[in-house]
């Protein structure tokens, strides 16, 4: 998707939504949505078309975990989302979906004054089930402090190490 990224940067124009974020580095977006089984055919911009592969492959992990879902609760005699929806698969074909691609790009060349600041604070996405990638540093390589952190119960942060090729399903 680096080509999605430097895509975004360039382009400033309807449908690209831009966010300084706390450590003065700039987020570029675009987004599409399903509705009730039907898919945006693209992103909100031609800088996402590119994603159509990655949203193809993140929609057939999330079939597979939902059936999964679907076979626990059923050998169980559990249901747990009538009257709206008969399963997670249900949910899945006539539920709302959002889905977003962002790059993020530093505003200047970090000083060891911003390094220690947070891109964005700890914060909680709204959803069933949040379905992401890992990030890609396109301008060189993260700091020790850059990457995805989950809290614990306890508010302890911990770091999340997964390879750059993975889905991460929260």
């Amino acid at each position: 998707l680096a080509g999605s990224g430097v895509c975004l940067s360039r382009n400033n124009d309807n449908g690209i939504f831009q966010r300084s974020m706390n450590d003065g580095s700039i987020r570029f977006s675009v987004a599409a949505s399903t509705k009730n089984g039907i898919r945006d055919a693209s992103m909100s911009h031609h800088c996402g078309d590119s994603a159509n592969m990655l949203r193809t492959l993140i929609d057939s992990v999330s079939r597979q975990v939902f059936l999964a879902l679907d076979s626990s609760i059923k050998s169980k005699g559990v249901q747990v989302m009538l009257p709206s929806y008969s399963s997670f698969l249900d949910l899945m074909n006539k539920g709302n979906h959002l889905e977003h691609l962002h790059a993020y790009f530093p505003r200047s060349v970090a000083s060891s004054t911003t390094e220690s600041i947070e891109t964005m604070r700890l914060h909680t996405d709204n959803g069933l089930m949040i379905a992401m990638t890992a990030g890609l540093y396109e301008n060189g390589v993260p700091t020790e402090s850059s990457g995805l952190y989950i809290a614990l119960p306890d508010q302890e942060q911990v770091k999340v190490t997964v390879e750059d090729d993975s889905l991460i399903l929260l």
